[in-house]
């Protein structure tokens, strides 16, 4: 009888196993890996999106928004030195009844420089002589204040033109008017 107690207390082949305890740490780690390579993913589609959104951006060739080049979005002029060389000139329009003209022009050049306002008092009487020109072949509706920058261009490459070394930047009207008779 005690070889049939040690059987059924010890089991058939004697083995004894420990009851399992169950494993819940296991599965917190896998959701919390799951949630992390879920994470993981977002973070590298996000950036594949914008390297994209960035790359397509810049074979645009232009940005979106375009800063206009005119005289009131452009920085700060320059500062030149200004000559009054010219004086006050008066002549008349190329119209059947002509307006009067008066101009008073500054002549802007890089300041320190001293080779362009020597030439510029050297040829003073051809300047004067060729302003007085520029300005009697044109008509007093050319002569209109929406036409004053290229007029001032027309006058700047001009007196350019008549110099060994073309040093005039800019040109000013001090006075600029234009009277019917």
């Amino acid at each position: 009888m005690s070889d049939n107690l040690e059987d059924s207390v010890l089991g058939d082949g004697g083995d004894v196993t420990a009851p399992t305890k169950p494993h819940g740490g296991g599965s917190f780690i896998l959701k919390l890996l799951m949630w992390v390579g879920i994470g993981l993913a977002l973070v590298i589609l996000i950036v594949a999106v914008v390297l994209v959104t960035m790359s397509v951006r810049d074979t645009q060739g232009k940005p979106l928004t375009e800063v206009p080049d005119t005289e009131e979005y452009q920085k700060a002029l320059p500062a030149y030195e200004y000559s009054t060389l010219l004086g006050e000139l008066r002549m008349s329009t190329a119209d059947k009844e002509p307006a009067s003209i008066v101009v008073k022009i500054l002549l802007g050049f890089v300041k320190g420089e001293k080779k362009v306002p020597d030439e510029l008092n050297s040829r003073k009487y051809q300047l004067i002589d060729s302003v007085r020109m520029y300005f009697t072949e044109k008509k007093a509706d050319e002569l209109k204040p929406q036409y004053e920058r290229q007029i001032k261009e027309e006058l700047r490459e001009r007196i350019n033109r008549m110099l060994e070394t073309p040093g005039v930047k800019d040109v000013l009207f001090e006075k600029f008017d234009i009277m019917q008779l």
